[in-house]
């Protein structure tokens, strides 16, 4: 992540943890027979409980120590047990710490690496969905994965589901997830609300009809994509911002990096390399079903060896009249082509009835 941007982040986690009430501490290597979460020497061992504590408290952080947490977990959503550890409302969950720590910063998710492992925690099968965020929550420096999810699963949100709220993830790994539709997420902000943001994020090696489903206010910045099966996002609705990220070596039928479905969408400062589109158009980005008063923006990206198996090594945009006025819009700036190819046409750039600038 970008050093400013990193600073400006956990200086502001700071100042939030400084101002949250007691805060809640979790350490599976916990062994003095007490578990009130109230220090790392009685810290609790498993997850839920800690959540459910600063809940009850009204809100407030939960510090973890590094380990691999894969305890079977009980959760329903929607009549569906889900398998899943549920983060309450204004609950501000922290990974990354040795178990030591009595200041925020000195926490090192990089170093003590915190899993949230589902493979197992849907009474030992893979869980449905491995964290499920109510409003106003945050889930920051944790490696999430789940080995053995259910491609086919209708219900499967991979590794996180935010259904319309306002949330933040931060300085998370997404790894190994598996799902029908967003393998690592499916995250759609609250309408009218502050929306959700996706910080200092990586995700690799996912596999599905999509990595990462997002709808309605997210914005998403300094992340990595690379190595997965299936389109890196896929957006619908909007508005949906993606910046200073890079998409790298992802395929998918079609939109190797980036499938927008009728969303007004903003991409700047953005590297695409190696995406491929195996069977349609897009290489890198694919804009498509337009709807009337949409919009798409691309500012200040570079397009690397991006192929589409179709139209648009690096971009592939098609709208459609309606009343006589074009339903997409795309503007283009700033940005470099080089080596993108189209099994058929248009090797950096295709357009199909769109009003373009």
């Amino acid at each position: 992540m970008n050093a400013k941007r990193r600073f400006v982040l956990t200086l502001a986690v700071a100042l939030i943890c400084q101002t949250a009430g007691a805060i809640r501490y979790v350490d599976q290597r916990n062994d003095s027979g007490s578990e009130d979460g109230l220090s790392w020497s009685t810290a609790f061992r498993t997850i839920q409980p800690a959540l459910d504590v600063a809940s009850n408290d009204g809100g407030g952080d939960v510090w973890w120590a590094a380990g691999t947490y894969d305890e079977t977990r009980q959760y329903e959503y929607f009549g569906t047990e889900r398998g899943s550890l549920f983060i309450p409302a204004n609950v501000r969950v922290y990974g990354g710490f040795s178990g030591t720590e009595v200041e925020f910063d000195s926490r090192n998710p990089d170093g003590f690496v915190t899993l949230i492992d589902g493979s197992q925690s849907l009474a030992g099968s893979a869980a449905v969905t491995v964290v499920i965020m109510s409003d106003g929550t945050t889930l920051d420096g944790f490696t999430i994965t789940a080995r053995g999810t259910q491609l086919d699963n209708p219900y499967t949100a991979g590794g996180v589901l935010a259904p319309d709220v306002n949330v933040t993830v931060a300085n998370c790994i997404f790894e190994g997830l598996e799902a029908a539709s967003g393998a690592a997420g499916e995250l759609r902000g609250e309408l009218g609300g502050e929306g959700i943001e996706i910080v200092g994020c990586t995700f690799r090696q996912n596999a599905g009809g999509s990595v990462l489903s997002v709808g309605r206010s997210v914005t998403i910045s300094s992340c990595e994509f690379f190595d997965n099966s299936g389109t890196a996002i896929t957006a619908g609705g909007g508005p949906i911002r993606v910046v200073d990220t890079i998409f790298a070596r992802n395929v998918a039928p079609s939109g190797g990096a980036i499938r927008f479905n009728s969303a007004t969408i903003h991409v700047e400062n953005c590297v695409f390399a190696e995406n491929s589109a195996s069977e349609a158009e897009g290489g890198a980005i694919s804009l498509a079903n337009p709807r009337a008063g949409k919009s798409a923006s691309i500012v200040n990206c570079s397009f690397y060896q991006n192929t589409a198996a179709t139209n648009g090594g690096a971009i592939f945009a098609a709208g459609q009249f309606g009343e006589g006025e074009f339903t997409t819009q795309v503007a283009i700036q700033n940005c470099t082509f080089s080596g993108n190819v189209a099994g058929e046409s248009g090797g950096a750039i295709y357009f199909d009835t769109v009003q373009s600038d």
